[in-house]
């Protein structure tokens, strides 16, 4: 039932058919859309929901739950293969910024693309750091790593790298989670690795070993 009230603020009301409840009430010149109670707004195609906003204003497209992460604001989830994509951004601009990452106002990564590839930046200014000093140890850091063969679980596809929790105690910044970790419903929180982190111990060690190796060979000549 569609219900069009004339006045000086006009609306827009979608209510129930059977019990006449008001569901959504859209406000002057459909500038805002608002739900009259605890159901998150639904849209759909051939009577199959395919987004809403849920009841804590999230945007889920594809997607009907936020997964229990708390905090999201738009999920999406594409069931498509081949080319087709949970977000598609198209710029024309030498250098684009579809995503960008802010924390209290300041910006601590983005994601840029331009005509021939993406870059994924981490914030590195030297204005936000202090007691800058040159790595030590590091060929004695990258002697405790432990690289690894192994296979996936969900597919048997081999892989190769390390395993979280034995990283993280090399290079903690490398790791994010805990080992074990789980969730209120005991559902595991899985740790994740970021190997760019590896990078700045890896180069002090090869410079570590050519230091070493150019000192061996000026004493036997």
């Amino acid at each position: 039932m569609t219900t069009i009230i004339n006045g000086s603020s006009p609306s827009i009301t979608f209510s129930d058919s059977t019990t006449q409840t008001t569901a959504f009430t859209t406000t002057p010149v459909i500038n805002s859309i608002n739900s009259q109670s605890a159901t998150p707004l639904t849209f759909g195609i051939n009577g199959a929901e395919v987004g809403r906003f849920d009841t804590t204003g999230a945007f889920l497209v594809g997607v009907l739950t936020n997964g229990g992460i708390g905090g999201v604001t738009l999920g999406l989830n594409s069931n498509g293969a081949g080319t087709s994509g949970y977000a598609v951004f198209n710029a024309s601009a030498s250098t684009s910024y579809p995503l960008v990452f802010r924390f209290n106002g300041g910006t601590v990564g983005t994601v840029t693309f331009t005509n021939t590839g993406t870059v994924y930046s981490t914030s590195s200014d030297y204005r936000l750091k202090e007691n800058v000093k040159p790595m030590t140890g590091a060929l004695a850091t990258v002697s405790g790593l432990k690289p690894v063969t192994y296979d996936w679980k969900i597919d048997g596809s081999a892989g190769q790298g390390f395993i979280a929790h034995e990283l993280q105690a090399v290079i903690p910044q490398c790791v994010t989670g805990e080992k074990d970790a789980v969730d209120a419903d005991g559902k595991p929180i899985y740790q994740g690795i970021d190997t760019s982190f590896l990078v700045a111990t890896l180069t002090a060690a090869i410079q570590e070993l050519k230091a070493e190796f150019d000192a061996y060979k000026a004493s036997h000549p």
